[in-house]
């Protein structure tokens, strides 16, 4: 998000198009992976072991193909990047304690969230 005094406006449709061609990447490049590992090489079966795994590699490449292409649309656009002013030493520390405080707040709400529920739990089964 916050990279040499830049901000990023696109980061989040290009992680978006880039979470959709990952796994179809990795399952294909796994595969291909394993039946050059069990691909018995020296015998006649060799070729059609091989043949399989480059097509699915060729599989695995149209989709980062078409990422790549994406990513490089999204990139040129001239409103991508934001310039900003470096981050003052005590701006990253108010940032810290804010974030401190707001975790401390939602881990003691959540206590007594759950403190509540076990009383009320007690005494609906004394009630039954």
């Amino acid at each position: 998000l916050f990279y040499f005094k830049q901000v990023g406006l696109l980061f989040l449709p290009a992680n978006l198009l880039a979470s959709l061609v990952v796994t179809p990447v990795t399952v294909a490049g796994f595969g291909s992976s394993l039946v050059v590992l069990f691909c018995p090489f020296g015998s006649v079966l060799a070729p059609p072991f091989l043949w399989l795994a480059y097509v699915m590699d060729l599989l695995a490449a149209l989709p980062l193909n078409v990422l790549v292409l994406v990513v490089l649309s999204l990139s040129s656009c001239r409103w991508a990047v934001l310039t900003v002013a470096p981050v003052a030493v005590w701006q990253v520390i108010l940032y810290y304690l804010v974030f401190a405080c707001l975790s401390v707040s939602l881990v003691n709400r959540l206590k007594a969230k759950k403190k509540e529920n076990t009383q009320t739990l007690k005494a609906e089964e004394q009630n039954i």
